[in-house]
């Protein structure tokens, strides 16, 4: 079952103790299944003589996650970060997840918009271009999570004439989420071997994907032309979508519904740098 997989025991003892108090109340209101989670054990950064990133990891479960942010959000664990009693690199017991933004092969990032009552994060805010969690029943290794989110979130498999592996999905970097959900991401750029509108007729079809439902709807925005990069800059300053504005720039093609949203608040910014810098249109 998923609680031997991961339970409140799993965390450090000191943040056991930060979420004890909110773990029954928690489990009530979210109620099975309690899914395995991981989190960050250790991390090491990498160097010239090393030149991979090192982490260890450790198990959790959905419902301690959950009782840890509430713990940061009307418990003492926030105040005892800023007090120095934690250390914000070192001290990361929240669950780890991917944070993935899609280049396709015509230089255009994928936008998909979250549906606002149906998720458990970020309802209604656009993810450039998805997230997902690991999975420790499934994912063995770290672009693992991001190509099963492909798969689900996309489509974008070979039975959908989209042929893409590990070859195509670069660690770029490593965060934490801090005031918003509290967790812990591996952010990723794939540069995916399919041009934007094979990957929006992959998404739309009539037997949908698995996990469609996270998205009201999805977007291929171009990334080196002018009017694209400055609305996407645009959109990285404001931290929100226009979507008059999205649906106005020459080449952006879309499916689904869209509407006017936030970017996702911890590394939807981030992200649409990220997608800039990887194809030089940062200055």
């Amino acid at each position: 079952s998923s609680d031997s997989l991961g339970s409140l025991e799993e965390i450090p003892g000191t943040f056991a103790e930060e979420a004890a108090p909110y773990y029954e109340a928690v489990k009530s209101r979210v109620g099975p299944p309690n899914n395995p989670k991981l989190w960050i054990k250790g991390f090491r950064s990498p160097f010239s003589d090393r030149p991979t990133v090192s982490l260890t990891l450790g198990r959790t479960d959905y419902w301690s996650a959950r009782a840890l942010e509430v713990a940061y959000e009307e418990g003492q664990l926030r105040k005892k970060f800023e007090a120095g009693q934690f250390d914000f690199i070192d001290d990361t017991p929240g669950i780890l997840g991917t944070h993935t933004a899609v280049i396709t092969s015509d230089n255009k990032l994928m936008l998909a918009q979250r549906k606002s009552r149906e998720v458990d994060f970020a309802g209604g805010a656009y993810s450039p271009s998805f997230e997902e969690a690991w999975n420790p029943l499934c994912d063995r290794a770290a672009f693992d999570p991001v190509l099963r989110g492909l798969r689900e979130e996309f489509h974008a498999a070979v039975d959908h004439g989209i042929h893409v592996s590990s070859d195509n999905v670069f660690l770029l970097a490593v965060a934490r989420e801090w005031g918003t959900f509290w967790h812990s991401a591996l952010v990723f750029v794939v540069r995916l071997p399919a041009r934007g509108d094979a990957v929006l007729e992959a998404w739309n079809p009539v037997l949908s994907p698995l996990d469609k439902n996270e998205h009201a709807g999805v977007c291929a925005v171009p990334i080196t032309t002018r009017p694209g990069r400055d609305f996407l800059l645009e959109t990285v300053r404001k931290g929100a979508v226009d979507v008059g504005r999205l649906l106005g720039v020459p080449g952006v093609k879309a499916a689904g519904t869209l509407s006017a949203g936030v970017l996702h608040p911890t590394s939807g910014r981030l992200r649409i740098l990220l997608a800039l810098q990887q194809l030089g249109e940062l200055i």
